[in-house]
């Protein structure tokens, strides 16, 4: 028998990097469940990484249908859907609308002379002012110039670029559209205008026509069409909400919508993010300015690459008997690293990880960059290893944080989410480094809830985001900096930065050999 609720349900996806994760909130903000199902990152060439489209698809139906399975929720009470998720990438579809080719998603770094080119065509400078951002590898602009130059006949066959979320709203709805924030982290927006630039679409060779049309994301975008709602088990015209870039929808599902409030997260890769109410832009391209999936609202945002990322990696690399000991014992493998990493003092006995695993953005903007242990000697073991990782992707944090604060932004609170925000050490770790009190929120499944307020303010559940973070957003426990501890990461981060300086040249050798041995 189907559950009988007195609210408005609301349903929220997250298309992330490697899962996609479905949530079920009611109108006062409480999570009945997340499912989630996930799929695979392909790499067929070095420094490449794509996703079949098709997949993520087949994992939000799984991921929904079991959602309603377990809840025992009727699909007819859900209210709002909203799809919100991973930025940068590529979707291209034909004039049937079928797609051309594996999306190219935004940790892809294949197209480092693109970045290039369309840099000296415009200007560095140039380009800031407009798109708010340089070019960088992974973003739709750049990879549909490679695709362009590589892939000439799928390129000729393009009439519609999409970015990830976007594909699976249109498989919801039969309705092609984007929102602001998704829009501005293609490098294809006129983050003033609020417009497609047709300077930066002549460059890399896309036509505005074959560019989507953009609304807000609180917006409706349509409804849930009866193929769609039948292979979901929802529905038919159910009010599908626009959604958002995750970085942005994330920040709304912990609050983070206005000046004050900047968010830490962590999550495949990690972002620092300030509200700000016009757009400020570093003219050093060191931070992206993006839309706010808030309106007439912007963020300025510090991104590094391989946040969580750099944890997945040393546990499917160095972690072989904490994964083995999760199976027999039922506690979350990351649980059991931190765990060990609890048993090396701050700062690791001196060892320093640099998470450039995949290159890396702010603020270096070096897709040559690689990771690093220095410092390694006969007294480290396990624990310091996993700690000096830890507190690597903190001290990463702390380089965006300068930037953000040469900019002139000043956090008052600082709001840590995504995955890495379940671990209290790393809570910790990050408020030592940044010197700065860090809250979590008590919603740990932050993009999916911040789809589930977007939901419900495009079917009217709440007249506007300020009234939904208001009513529904909670916080749970934070951690102050200890002056000690502070003084103690100061010293190690100032080690962190000189470490690159030195190895720049060196990163740039290593991707000149490792270019030649792939041809």
């Amino acid at each position: 028998m189907a559950m009988r609720l007195e609210h408005p349900l609301l349903l929220g996806l997250d298309l992330g990097t490697s899962s996609v994760k479905a949530t079920l909130v009611d109108s006062n903000g409480s999570v009945l469940l997340s499912t989630s199902r996930s799929y695979p990152i392909e790499t067929p060439r070095p420094g490449w990484c794509e996703q079949d489209p098709a997949l993520w698809w087949l994992s939000v139906k799984d991921a929904v249908q079991e959602l309603l399975h377990k809840t025992g929720v009727d699909g007819n009470a859900v209210s709002s859907v909203c799809v919100s998720g991973q930025m940068h990438g590529l979707v291209l579809l034909n004039g049937s609308r079928e797609v051309l080719r594996p999306a190219i998603i935004w940790s892809d770094n294949r197209s480092r002379d693109q970045c290039i080119q369309i840099e000296d065509e415009l200007g560095t400078e140039s380009l800031i002012e407009i798109a708010g951002n340089r070019a960088a590898t992974g973003f739709a602009a750049v990879s549909f110039l490679w695709v362009r130059q590589n892939e000439p006949k799928v390129a000729e066959s393009v009439k519609t670029l999409l970015f990830p979320k976007d594909y699976i709203r249109m498989r919801l709805t039969d309705k092609v559209c984007t929102d602001f924030s998704d829009a501005s982290g293609s490098l294809l927006l006129d983050i003033r205008g609020r417009k497609w630039s047709q300077e930066i679409a002549s460059t890399v060779g896309i036509g505005l026509d074959d560019l989507p049309e953009i609304k807000g994301s609180h917006e409706a975008a349509g409804e849930l069409s009866r193929r769609a709602a039948e292979s979901l088990g929802l529905k038919p015209g159910t009010v599908v909400a626009n959604g958002g870039g995750d970085s942005m929808v994330g920040a709304l599902g912990c609050g983070v919508i206005s000046e004050e409030v900047w968010s830490v997260n962590i999550g495949t890769g990690g972002q620092v993010l300030s509200p700000v109410a016009k757009p400020v832009v570093d003219r050093m391209g060191r931070a992206n300015t993006f839309c706010h999936a808030v309106p007439n609202m912007w963020v300025v945002q510090g991104s590094i690459l391989s946040a969580g990322l750099s944890l997945r990696w040393f546990r499917d690399t160095l972690g072989m008997e904490e994964k083995t000991l999760s199976k027999l014992c039922g506690i979350d493998v990351y649980d059991l690293l931190t765990l060990e990493a609890e048993k090396a003092p701050p700062c690791s006995n001196g060892l320093v990880f640099l998470p450039y695993l995949i290159g890396e953005r702010t603020p270096h903007n070096d897709p040559a960059a690689r990771g690093v242990f220095f410092g390694l000697s006969l007294t480290h073991d396990k624990a310091h290893m996993v700690r000096a990782v830890l507190e690597g992707v903190a001290f990463a944090f702390r380089d965006c944080k300068e930037v953000l604060t040469e900019l002139g932004l000043k956090p008052g609170k600082l709001v840590f989410r995504g995955g890495g925000s379940k671990s209290r050490l790393w809570r910790e770790i990050l408020a030592n480094v940044l010197s700065k009190t860090v809250v979590s929120t008590a919603q740990l499944s932050d993009v999916s809830f911040g789809s589930c307020l977007l939901a419900g303010t495009a079917c009217g559940v709440w007249r506007d985001l300020n009234q939904a973070c208001a009513e529904t957003v909670k916080y749970g426990e934070s951690s102050a900096p200890s002056p000690r501890f502070s003084r103690l990461y100061e010293k190690q981060y100032c080690l962190y930065v000189s470490l690159y300086r030195s190895l720049k040249p060196l990163f740039q050798l290593i991707a000149e050999n490792r270019n030649c041995c792939s041809q």
